[in-house]
């Protein structure tokens, strides 16, 4: 190779390294600095991967260059690439980004995960509280997260005329969704209305007759241990989720007979620690499209799909929610 071509190669693969960087920086600005894109980290993922490997192919059969080269090149054109897009993304975040004015740590300003790296040796309450101290009532704790601890925020945020509305958090299980999950307002409402029947006054009243089992049965469990230690917090638990599954579907965990936990309670509570990070949605959706990284979650989700499966085959003398849905 004589010195004309080499200069001729170098500079193509200096132009290619600069469009690259120029990609990523596009992608930021009119892309992903828009809007919500926190449901599909999955499909961002993949296509990331696939134009790695279209690039891969191209360079590898439209030039003729050997596949070790291709795989350097395709690799430090990705880096170039997310160099760029990241460069943008910082810059944003620090110093254009609308919650700029805000006070906080300036790590919170540049990724969610800041935040989440407090939160693993203290519980959130506290995380904040120490943050609210130091920075004043309202706080900056994420990109695009604010902590507030004034009163009279409260009507502002959820009072009738408030525009706001839910965060990107009750996305988690989405498609499927819950009537608490909705963050549209006029589907939330369509939901509600289905659900109203289950709460007239005729229902609660039934509903009293079942809750009033689980209550004795919680009184006579502490009237029994009137001389012991006990912890009251794990009894009051075993209540609630008897309480539960007898008024949604019948069918009680029978908690407060074997004075512990259901498994799939014990399921359920170990899938929630990655809540109480507060990690990024976007994160949590990634994890959970993995397979074998949400194993909790989906063994949660399959144990509810059989409760329910139980409970449309068979109607209870005493009505529970589910008689007014069903």
């Amino acid at each position: 190779m004589n010195g004309k071509t080499f200069l001729v190669n170098m500079w193509s693969e200096t132009a290619l390294l600069g469009l690259s960087f120029i990609a990523g920086i596009t992608a930021h600005y009119f892309f992903f600095r828009r809007g919500e894109h926190h449901l599909y980290p999955l499909r961002y993922l993949q296509l990331h991967f696939g134009a790695a490997f279209l690039a891969g192919l191209f360079l590898r059969y439209g030039t003729g260059r050997a596949a070790l080269d291709v795989s350097i090149t395709t690799t430090f054109l990705g880096l170039a690439y997310l160099v760029g897009l990241y460069s943008s993304l910082i810059l944003y975040r620090g110093f254009f980004h609308p919650l700029r004015k805000f006070p906080g740590p300036f790590g919170a300003r540049l990724s969610a995960f800041w935040m989440s790296w407090q939160l693993i040796n203290k519980p959130a309450l506290e995380g904040l509280q120490e943050l609210h101290k130091q920075y004043g009532p309202i706080v900056r704790v994420g990109p695009s997260d604010l902590s507030i601890a004034l009163p009279r925020a409260v009507s502002a945020v959820y009072g009738p005329k408030s525009s706001c509305t839910k965060n990107s958090f009750y996305d988690l299980t989405a498609p499927v969704r819950s009537l608490h999950s909705h963050r549209i307002r006029a589907v939330h409402d369509r939901r509600k209305r289905v659900w109203s029947s289950a709460f007239s006054d005729k229902a609660l009243r039934g509903y009293e007759m079942r809750i009033r089992v689980h209550r004795q049965k919680l009184f006579q469990a502490l009237n029994a241990r009137a001389n012991e230690k006990i912890n009251i917090s794990d009894w009051f638990n075993f209540y609630s989720y008897d309480v539960m599954g007898d008024l949604a579907l019948a069918q009680s965990f029978n908690m407060l007979e074997t004075e512990s936990n259901h498994w799939i309670l014990k399921a359920l509570i170990d899938g929630i620690y990655p809540l109480e990070l507060l990690l990024p949605m976007w994160f949590l959706r990634l994890i959970m499209a993995i397979p074998g990284l949400a194993g909790n979650y989906w063994q949660f989700a399959e144990f509810c799909k059989q409760r329910l499966m139980d409970r449309m085959q068979r109607e209870p003398e005493i009505p529970d929610i589910s008689t007014s849905l069903l």
